[in-house]
């Protein structure tokens, strides 16, 4: 009696091992296309840590991770809406920040035009009527030491320029991680244009 080369459970393998080099094609397709999700996934979360380099830095700075003393904060907030200056003269300060910065006036005839909110961007600033009253000698001022914008490496080479243009005397400095101008309003409210892009 003559015994079979290939045993009968062999035989009965065969379909599965002719299925097996599709099995294994469509594995590695979907290791693939997990991968490549993941490469996308942390190219993203890259550039959006370098779109905002200032809020990156603040928030790892400020938020410990996995620390004893990290602070939970329980209001959200989504940043700040305007800051109020005391001007000379509204309607000339208004003008001055719509004609050398590109402001737009806000909420325009609300509140009898005290203040006048004039805005760009997400940054608004209300414009009140400065006290003229004297101040004592003794008196020491809490002020706003200065409000800055952010701008890319080309809007800010454009600022310097149109402040040249304007006979507006500017500071450039050097803060390493970013560049800086600073020039003062028509109250001498000292203003910085700032850019993070450096190239």
């Amino acid at each position: 009696m003559r015994v079979s080369a290939i045993p009968a459970a062999t035989k009965v393998d065969r379909p599965l091992l002719k299925a097996m080099p599709k099995r294994i094609a469509e594995g590695a397709v979907l290791l693939l296309w997990g991968w490549l999700l993941k490469l996308v996934t942390n190219v993203w979360r890259l550039t959006a840590a370098l779109a905002n380099p200032l809020r990156t830095t603040r928030s790892s700075f400020m938020i410990p991770r996995n620390s004893v003393n990290s602070v939970q904060h329980f209001m959200q907030l989504e940043g700040i809406d305007h800051i109020a200056m005391g001007v000379r003269d509204i309607g000339q300060s208004a003008q001055w920040y719509i004609d050398v910065l590109g402001f737009e006036r806000l909420h325009e005839g609300m509140w009898d035009g005290v203040p006048t909110f004039i805005g760009k961007g997400n940054t608004g600033i209300a414009l009140f009527p400065a006290s003229q009253e004297p101040k004592l000698p003794s008196y020491r001022e809490i002020r706003m030491l200065h409000l800055a914008f952010r701008a890319d490496c080309e809007n800010f080479r454009t600022a310097q320029q149109e402040l040249k243009k304007r006979g507006i005397k500017f500071e450039f400095q050097d803060h390493g991680i970013a560049h800086s101008i600073y020039f003062r309003d028509p109250d001498g409210h000292q203003l910085e244009i700032t850019t993070y892009d450096l190239n």
